[in-house]
C-alpha cells in the first residue's frame, strides 16, 4: 500500500513540475514575442508622430495630399519603386518633378523641418510605407543609412 502511495505522489509531483515548466516556458516565449511587437509598434507610433510634425501640412492626416499641389502618400504607386529617393527628399528636400498615380507634381519638397536623423527617417518611412493601404513592408535602418549616403544633395 505504501509503495502505491509513493508512486502516486511521485507521479503527481512530476506532473506538477512538468506543468509548471510548460507554463513558465510558455510565458517566456510570449514575453519575447510581446517585446518584439512592442518595439515595432513603438517605432511605428514614433513615425506617425514625426509624420504629424513634419509632413502633415502638405500630405495631410489622411495621406491624400493637397490636390494638384502635393502628391498623395495614401495608395501611392510612387512609394515602392522610389524608396531611396523619398528618403533623400525627406532629409534634403527635392525640386524634382514626380508622377504619382498618373498625375505630375511640380511643387518642391522642403527638407525635414526638424532636421530628422537616420533613425527618425526610418521611423517615418516605416509609417508611410505601411499606412493608408500601403503595404511596402518594413525598412531597416541600414537601408536608410545606405540611401542617405548615396543622395545627390
Amino acid at each position: 500500500m505504501n509503495t502505491h502511495k509513493i508512486i502516486k505522489n511521485t507521479f503527481m509531483y512530476l506532473s506538477l513540475f512538468a506543468l509548471s515548466c510548460l507554463v513558465s516556458c510558455g510565458d517566456k516565449k510570449a514575453e519575447v514575442n510581446n517585446t518584439s511587437e512592442e518595439i515595432a509598434t513603438t517605432e511605428f507610433l514614433k513615425g506617425k508622430k514625426l509624420y504629424e510634425q513634419n509632413c502633415v501640412q502638405c500630405h495631410r492626416n489622411d495621406g491624400k495630399g493637397m490636390g494638384a499641389l502635393y502628391p498623395p502618400i495614401a495608395g501611392s504607386d510612387y512609394l515602392a519603386s522610389n524608396v531611396d529617393k523619398i528618403i533623400c527628399s525627406i532629409k534634403y528636400g527635392s525640386n524634382e518633378e514626380i508622377v504619382v498615380n498618373g498625375k505630375t507634381y511640380k511643387m518642391p519638397m522642403p527638407p525635414s523641418m526638424n532636421n530628422l536623423n537616420d533613425v527618425e527617417i526610418s521611423d517615418v518611412m516605416n509609417y508611410i510605407l505601411n499606412s493608408w493601404g500601403n503595404k511596402v513592408g518594413p525598412i531597416k535602418l541600414e537601408e536608410v543609412k545606405t540611401a542617405l549616403s548615396n543622395c545627390n544633395n
